[in-house]
């Protein structure tokens, strides 16, 4: 019962958060004097979708996150990203809405094919499965014998019409040789003989002395050094006063969209590291948070401050960015 009533409470909130932000889009963008058509070309989204954005509905989304990822490239398009109110907002549509996801089962497979891969199967679909893959090699197994033997009593059948037809060879009369008839003698056979060429006795081959190998010189090794080790180098040295520099100490998903809408999303290595221009970072999502060490210029950025992690994942944007580089 109390997940039920916290699934309806976070369906009313986000439903609240959706026309709000929506209100504040219209409103936004008929302050600057964008049509709709133009502001759909922008975003690769229909006009419909950018209408509906507006309404704060998702009719016209096949999925909720879809409906999230397009309201925060419509607020960055208007630049109403920077404004730390709409993004509060923001960040508690999105938690409303995967909670109201998360909360049935229908909602835990939209979730996985979404973002994680098709859903785990139950055991009965399974079994269904099982059954399908061995019913189709029974049926193989069967067109294959019946094929064998369909072969086999093919075969018979012709030797068993090539048995008469021998048998009545055999009754005809054969021919009856006269005596006025003269038999063909073969031609005498011719008979050749072949003599072996003479061979002749190998004349003996003068022995070649063998070069004696010269005793091999023994050199003296050559003393190596090995080079001292010198200390790590500083990951953040010669790092201007307006460049985030991103270091990875462990392994670590991340993903990174600047505001020219590109994207740069993967796994990183222990040792890689990405520098963008502060002012260009739309959004920022580091899926192992402790494993990241964030800095702009000379100053270190603590992440535990932010107010933007769930667990190890850390989502930032330029509000949060820019809250934490000033002292």
């Amino acid at each position: 019962m109390d997940n039920l009533d916290q699934n309806n409470d976070s369906l009313d909130l986000g439903a609240a958060m959706r026309i709000e932000l929506g209100m504040l889009l219209r409103q936004a963008r008929l302050n600057q004097k964008k049509e709709i058509g133009d502001v759909a070309k922008r975003l690769i989204l229909s006009p419909s979708q950018v209408l509906n954005l507006e309404a704060g509905a998702m009719d016209s989304f096949h999925h909720e996150r879809r409906y999230v990822h397009a309201l925060k490239g419509y607020l960055f398009y208007l630049g109403l990203s920077r404004d730390l109110i709409i993004n509060d907002k923001l960040q508690q549509l999105e938690v409303s809405s995967l909670q109201a996801v998360s909360s049935s089962a229908s909602g835990v497979a939209r979730l996985y094919k979404a973002g994680h891969g098709p859903a785990p199967l139950d055991s009965h679909t399974q079994r269904q499965r099982i059954y399908i893959l061995a019913g189709s090699a029974a049926v193989v197994v069967l067109i294959i014998l019946a094929v064998t033997l369909g072969g086999r009593l093919f075969s018979s059948s012709e030797e068993t019409e090539l048995e008469p037809k021998q048998a009545s060879s055999a009754d005809t009369p054969k021919a009856v040789v006269t005596d006025n008839a003269v038999p063909a003698t073969p031609p005498p056979a011719v008979t050749t003989v072949q003599t072996a060429p003479e061979v002749k006795a190998a004349e003996p081959v003068a022995a070649t002395p063998t070069p004696t190998a010269a005793p091999a010189v023994a050199t003296p090794p050559v003393a190596t050094e090995a080079p001292a080790a010198g200390a790590a180098p500083d990951p953040f040295a010669n790092l201007k006063s307006t460049t985030l520099r991103i270091v990875f100490v462990g392994e670590c998903w991340a993903s990174l969209i600047t505001t020219d809408g590109r994207r740069n999303e993967r796994i990183f290595q222990p040792g890689q590291s990405i520098d963008v221009e502060l002012e260009r970072v739309a959004t920022l999502i580091i899926g192992n948070s402790p494993a990241v060490r964030l800095q702009v210029g000379s100053k270190p950025l603590d992440l535990t401050k932010s107010g933007a992690l769930t667990g190890n994942v850390a989502r930032l944007n330029q509000a949060i960015l820019q809250k934490l580089v000033k002292p």
